[in-house]
């Protein structure tokens, strides 16, 4: 026979799911960002910036491509972006206006300053995907928080954004390009002609894209998908 009444067993199950609920939570998130539901969010921010960063500069998309001798100067960079970045997005996702492509902007502008110089490194390719992988990941990361907090400071972030989710861009990369090479009503810059099955030698890398290929593609994307974010979802899996 138990010596818990009915009612303190039914507290001790709720309990106990709410620890494995955090456990769950806790492991997706450390295993992706290093980071726990216990953090603040500031440093669940930062953690954020940082895997978006390796997503949008990873391999030849930056990184293979940066001479060693600009490394310090790439590395002094990155800091400047990504501590701009964490305090932004702290605050802009909750203005009415929020726009993304102006944090883009700062963020080719400073690259610009501090390591391309007459070369084109870092590319505003680059810088979308860099700031659009961010505001996935905010959003991603609050859901799974709130699964086992819905009152963490950080799920207000992901909240804001939800309310602007229509008007928020996806981030541009070769997997996405590939869904999207027979949906014609997108513009996306090209190579060679638009026909036949799609292969990465007939469109122009993510990478390289300049804020006028971008922003093209952007309208054009708006134009034909009523939520992108939600399309990308779905097309990366």
């Amino acid at each position: 026979m138990s010596r818990y009444t009915q009612e303190e067993e039914v507290v001790i199950v709720k309990d106990e799911d709410k620890t494995q609920m955090k456990n769950a939570v806790d492991f997706m998130l450390y295993t992706y960002f290093k980071v726990t539901a216990d953090e603040s969010k500031e440093s669940i921010m930062a953690k954020i910036v940082d895997r978006a960063y390796a997503d949008a500069t990873i391999r030849g998309a930056y990184n293979a491509i940066l001479p060693p001798e600009l490394k310090a100067k790439s590395d002094a960079a990155k800091k400047t972006v990504s501590d701009r970045m964490v305090s932004d997005f702290m605050y802009v996702v909750f203005e009415k206006d929020f726009d993304p492509v102006s944090i883009m902007d700062h963020v080719k502008a400073v690259y610009d300053e501090e390591v391309n110089g007459s070369s084109e490194y870092f590319s505003f390719g680059n810088a979308q995907k860099w700031v659009n992988m961010t505001v996935k990941y905010i959003l991603v990361v609050s859901e799974l928080i709130s699964a086992g907090n819905g009152e963490h400071e950080f799920c207000k972030l992901g909240k804001a954004l939800e309310k602007k989710k229509d008007r928020l861009d996806l981030p541009v990369d070769s997997y996405i390009l590939e869904k999207m090479w027979d949906m014609k009503e997108i513009t996306i810059p090209i190579r060679s002609e638009r026909k036949g099955k799609y292969t990465a030698d007939k469109v122009k890398p993510w990478s390289r894209w300049s804020k006028e290929d971008y922003m093209i593609f952007r309208e054009s994307l708006h134009k034909s998908i009523k939520c992108p974010v939600d399309w990308e979802a779905s097309a990366w899996i």
